[in-house]
């Protein structure tokens, strides 16, 4: 799973939550004393200045979100795509990429100690995120959403541009938005409709395979 992972966004530096048996890194943060760890506790530690991977506890989502938040690091969060969380909002102002859907293979994930495959993977429905709070990133994002308005000077993608901001456009007006003014968390819902209640598939370099 995270070799596909790197090959999108590259390979991060630190593991920020696992254990020596877990580790996606040669570098890690562990939970717990050991030896082999970088460090312990990474909610004690400072993000600042890295590009992490981290793969959290579900009921540690909030207060992650909120760490990246308040630091200027980039993170590749898996996280599960639970829209009616709390913390989903969070989540999505700080993407700086599409998030990337895994696919719910019975043996994408595993039990470290044992072997056995993770049960109630669909249910999950995990998502890679590419996350930070540097501005420049967010802004950078946003704009590449927007997408290209049908009046910009652009002759030889001027219909593509104009299919995608229609659609962009009729799916803001029947939830009352401005297509002008639609927030990055409105941005990334449509491209996940898009993806999921549309059935238009991200380009081939972003499918993830688990193997």
């Amino acid at each position: 799973m995270t070799t596909r992972i790197w090959e999108i966004w590259g390979q991060a530096t630190i593991d920020l939550m696992a254990t020596e048996l877990t580790h996606r890194l040669p570098t890690y943060i562990s939970p717990y004393p050991d030896p082999h760890a970088y460090a312990v506790d990474a909610m004690s530690c400072e993000w600042t200045g890295m590009d992490a991977y981290i793969f959290p506890p579900w009921a540690m989502l909030n207060e992650v979100l909120n760490k990246v938040a308040r630091e200027e690091c980039v993170v590749t969060l898996i996280a599960p795509r639970w829209p009616n969380r709390p913390w989903f909002p969070v989540l999505l102002g700080l993407l700086v990429d599409v998030p990337v859907a895994l696919p719910p293979r019975p043996d994408l994930l595993t039990m470290p100690h044992n072997d056995r495959l993770y049960p109630g993977i669909p249910s999950l429905d995990l998502h890679a995120c590419r996350l930070s709070s540097l501005p420049p990133m967010i802004e950078d994002f946003q704009s590449t959403c927007r997408g290209v308005s049908p009046q910009d000077n652009c002759a030889p993608q001027h219909s593509s541009y104009e299919s995608k901001w229609s659609k962009f456009a009729i799916w803001c007006q029947q939830r009352e938005m401005d297509p002008e003014q639609a927030p990055v968390s409105s941005v990334c819902d449509f491209l996940l409709h898009l993806f999921e209640q549309e059935g238009l598939a991200p380009p081939p370099s972003t499918v993830i395979d688990p193997r």
